[in-house]
This record gives C-alpha cells, structure tokens and sequence, in this order.
C-alpha cells in the first residue's frame, strides 16, 4: 500500500501546478513520502520501490534516466541512515530536518541536471520547487501518517 501511496503522488506530481500567472511547476512531493517512510517504516517502502518509483518519473518526465531515480534513494538512504537520531525529534524539527534534506538533494539534482542535459536550469525554478515542497510537508506527511495508522490497525 505505500508504494500506491507514493506512485499517487509521483502522478499527482506531473500535473501542472500553476503557482502564478504563465509558470507551471511539477514539484516532486513523492520524495516527502519517501522520507516519511525511510524514517518510519522502511521494510514497507523499501529500496527497491524506491528505485522503482525514481525509474517510472524519469520516464513521466522525459528527463534524463536515472537523475529522480538518483534522487529518490538518496533521499531514501540519508534519511534512513539518520533514522535513530532524527526518529525522536518533534514534529517541527523533523520539517526543518526535511527542509535541510530537500536543499541538499535540490543542489544535487541541479548539478546533476546540468551535467547530462546541458542546460542549466534558472534559479527561480528550483527555488520554487523547493519552497513549495517543503511547504506541503505537513499536509502530505500527516495524509501519510494516517494511512499508515489506519493500514496498520494501530
């Protein structure tokens, strides 16, 4: 069920999101639910689907192969490896943790972007992506923690 969950908002994520006038943006939330369960519950949202996941965007997206595949697992392992210290922290710290974690994966993404298409994306672009996913963090992490809760029987 995470997994559908996930490939929900992998499509949720193609569609064009008018922020304001004349710019559409697909924000990649998929990777929120990803860091929720790499900190929670990764034997449910494994690796692999993961990996899966990352495969099917880069094909939605016609971008390069492998860059939001790259880019899901990384997200998947940092916050899995930083699972026993960060797993305790309230809720707030948790989102600036994740804000910390999209930065970095954005600076990546970008680079990597550079590097095999040739073009080097505006600044507004990923500035925008970033903002906006880390604001729909508490929306999407707490839908995610309810299906959770409710999947489980807890």
């Amino acid at each position: 069920m995470p997994f559908l969950w996930a490939l929900m908002w992998v499509c949720i994520s193609f569609s064009p999101i008018r922020l304001w006038q004349n710019y559409h943006q697909a924000l990649p939330l998929v990777l929120i639910v990803i860091f929720y369960y790499a900190l929670f519950d990764y034997r449910r949202l494994n690796v692999f689907m993961v990996f899966i996941l990352g495969l099917l965007t880069d094909f939605l997206s016609f971008g390069s192969i492998g860059l939001n595949c790259f880019i899901y697992v990384l997200m998947f392992f940092m916050a899995n490896l930083l699972q026993p210290y960060i797993q305790n922290f309230s809720f707030k710290y948790l989102w600036l943790f994740f804000c910390v974690l999209m930065l970095i994966s954005d600076i990546i993404w970008a680079w990597l972007a550079r590097l095999t298409t040739g073009v080097w994306g505006s600044a507004s672009f990923w500035f925008v992506q970033y903002v906006f996913t880390c604001l729909c963090y508490p929306i999407i992490t707490w839908f995610t923690a309810k299906l959770n809760y409710y999947i489980r029987g807890s």
